[in-house]
This record gives C-alpha cells, structure tokens and sequence, in this order.
C-alpha cells in the first residue's frame, strides 16, 4: 500500500493491551508507528501489507532537513528496528516484540517500504472489543512524546472519565528512566502540566489531575478526563520539531 497522503481523519486502533504497553519511543518513532497502523483496517484486513512511504513523507513526520538526510533515516529506522518492547496478557502471559519486521530503502522509487510485525495482528486486527481508537489528526500536531503517550493513556479511559497511575506506573508506562525528572516538581512541570496544556491546545481530550499524597510526598495522580471543544481538521502540515 504506498502511503502518499496522511488524512487527519484516518483512524487508529489497538487493543487495550497493546495501548497499556509498556515501549520507549521518541516522538518521532511514535509518529512512524502511529501512521503505519492508521493505514491498517482492523475490520477488513486479514493481514498486514506492505506499506510503502515516500522518503519526502518520512522526512517531514521525523523532522529532516538539510545535506545527508538518507543516512540519518537510515539511523533513525535502524534505531527503531531495534525497539522490542513487551505486551502483557490477561492469563498471565507475555510477547516481547518489536514494532518493524522490516524495512526497504527503493531507492529508484524515493520510498521506503515498512513491514509491520506478524506478531502484533491480535492488537491491531480482527478487533471486536477491548480496544481504544482515535483521530491521527489529535496525536500528529503534540511535540512532545510524553504528551503523546498520556493522551493514548488517558484516552483508554474516557469513558470512565477518570484513571488513576501511582507516579511509578506511569513513569514506567512511559519508559521515564529514574534519573530523569526526579524531583517530583520537575516531573509535574516538565511532562504533566506540559501535556495537559498541549491535550487542551491540540486535542479532542482535555484533563484536570489531582495529586495522591503519602506522608506529604506526591506517590500518584488522578486523572479526570474530559471532552475538548476543538477545530475541525486540524491541519497536519505541522508534524515536525520535538521539545
């Protein structure tokens, strides 16, 4: 399938296990995966395609510009060729994984043709229920992958209306290393109040949030979801820069 042209209202689907996943990904690699399983049908497919994306294309989602651009996409999907990450079960089980199976530079053709993994077809496919879709419209435009991954979380459970992550789960769910924003206040600032404004900006989402306290020390957050009046089509030209 040759990807020539992002519509703001594909739609993405996955499973509620796969959304719950725990992975490391930049903005960039989350916005390459995010594509790729825009274009899947979970209703009419019965196995992946290839797909097939122009270089000009990659360029704009990842943000490349300028001289040697073909070994910096080389780069970044080695990088991410190399991104396993585990999927937990409800019996109990687990499959660790990667997103890519493969990946093909044509270069007569200015593409570069992505191989999603076999193993990932029970998450994106065939779904009947237990899972969350979205707009590609509502994640393209955040320039944080922080941002990106608490909207995904939390909007699994719009329906609720609330979810609640110990300040461990989520910074496990996000793959924030513990040395990174260590001091409570600096993870607030930096990846909680930051995505809360860019979901209210950007998103169909919105969220207000209220800290659990033990012994005075923050140890989690609840979070309320709500609805956000938006524009409609918000434009997807603007798909490159990270904070």
């Amino acid at each position: 399938m040759n990807i020539k042209k992002i519509s703001p209202n594909s739609t993405i689907y996955k499973s509620n296990s796969l959304m719950s996943s725990i992975f490391d990904l930049t903005l960039q690699e989350q916005r390459i995966v995010l594509i790729l399983i825009s274009m899947v049908n979970p209703k009419q497919d019965q196995e992946f395609q290839l797909y097939k994306m122009p270089v000009e294309m990659f360029k704009r989602i990842v943000g490349l510009e300028g001289e040697g651009y073909y070994s910096k996409m080389e780069a970044i999907i080695s990088k991410l060729m190399r991104r396993a990450f585990k999927i937990d079960d409800p019996d109990g089980g687990w499959l660790i994984l990667n997103w890519l199976s493969s990946c093909e530079y044509k270069k007569g053709e200015g593409a570069i043709e992505l191989e999603i993994s076999a193993k990932l077809k029970p998450y994106l496919i065939d779904l009947k229920s237990h899972y969350t879709s979205y707009r590609l419209k509502n994640i393209l435009p955040l320039r944080s992958g922080y941002s990106l991954r608490i909207y995904e979380l939390l909007k699994q459970y719009e329906p609720i209306g609330e979810r609640y992550l110990s300040l461990e789960e989520l910074r496990q769910l996000m793959e924030i290393p513990n040395d990174e924003y260590a001091i409570y206040n600096n993870f607030k600032r930096k990846v909680i109040l930051h995505a809360q404004k860019e979901l209210l900006e950007k998103t169909d989402i919105c969220f207000d949030f209220k800290e659990k306290k033990r012994a005075r020390r923050v140890v989690g957050i609840m979070f309320f979801i709500r609805r956000n009046a938006q524009e409609e089509d918000k434009t997807i030209d603007m798909i490159a820069g990270d904070d």
